[in-house]
């Protein structure tokens, strides 16, 4: 079936974009495996909810493209699956989709995590590298030792929610609230009566996903992520930011195997994104 493509402006086509709702799930995970992504329910349902999902369909009204643009923070914006069907690629409808986000952010920075596939077509869009992200599993294995962590509780709220502003350099609260509804794990760590991290791990297809992980130092962190592996049975992902090689270091010797980078992008944004004298892991990389 043909795009819903009116007409061609330079080298984009003109094509019918629409805000999907959680009814077109079952289209966005048949999207995903066309082109071999793993088929990520619970994800896609978090994105339906934190996310503008767009889309665009076939003239019998199947859905062959999808970009993701969330919006968690007041100043930055960011795009993830970047999905165009395997039959319907090369036609410019992903950078239909693109551009689109671009005009509906501005003038806010926008920020992506690019796959070697999907760079070109950043690049020529004006996106700029600014940092890389390692992505790590671990296979389950009983781990042992005395947990430093505690559960999370409502009465965390405002404390876990200044400290990720504070690490990540934005507020978005709307974002960690929703993590008990939708994380298996949150766990908060407590230094000398403030607190020093907080983290939290989801169910995937493939395991457990490490993320939203903010801590003020390395060790904070490690600590944090050792309790998630003490209680999981699962294999788990962890995404790290490849300007912390101590971070890199401690998972490989606790286990992880890397499996793959990431670049991270942006559009309309100048100078350092994240701090880095803390250490930080995404909500997803579709999310930041």
């Amino acid at each position: 079936m043909r795009p819903l493509t009116r007409t061609r402006s330079g080298d984009t086509p003109i094509v019918r974009i629409e805000t999907l709702t959680e009814r077109g799930l079952p289209q966005c995970l048949a999207l995903a495996r066309d082109r071999e992504w793993l088929a990520e329910d619970a994800k896609w349902r978090m994105l339906f909810e934190v996310a503008t999902v767009l889309g665009v369909r076939d003239d019998s009204g199947a859905v062959i493209a999808t970009v993701a643009h969330a919006r968690p923070t007041t100043s930055l914006d960011f795009v993830g699956m970047l999905l165009v069907a395997s039959e319907h690629e090369q036609r410019g409808i992903g950078r239909a989709l693109m551009r689109h986000v671009l005009d509906r952010s501005w003038p806010r920075p926008v920020l992506l995590h690019a796959t070697p596939r999907g760079r070109p077509l950043y690049d020529s869009l004006g996106f700029a590298e600014v940092g890389a992200t390692g992505t790590y599993f671990r296979r389950p294995e009983p781990t042992s030792g005395v947990g430093r962590s505690r559960p999370a509780t409502p009465a965390d709220r405002d404390a876990i929610v200044d400290l990720d502003a504070r690490i990540y350099g934005d507020a978005r609260p709307e974002l960690v609230e929703r993590l008990p509804r939708f994380a298996e794990q949150v766990r908060v760590l407590e230094r000398c009566g403030q607190l020093a991290g907080y983290v939290a791990a989801w169910r995937n297809v493939d395991g457990l996903v490490v993320g939203p992980l903010a801590a003020r130092t390395a060790e904070a962190a490690q600590d944090l992520v050792a309790d998630v592996l003490r209680d999981s049975t699962a294999p788990v992902r962890l995404d790290l930011d490849r300007a912390q090689p101590e971070m890199h270091e401690w998972a490989t010797a606790q286990g992880f195997v890397w499996r793959n980078d990431t670049v991270r992008m942006a559009a309309r944004h100048h100078g350092s994104l994240h701090r880095t004298d803390v250490v930080w892991s995404p909500f997803t990389q579709a999310t930041g």
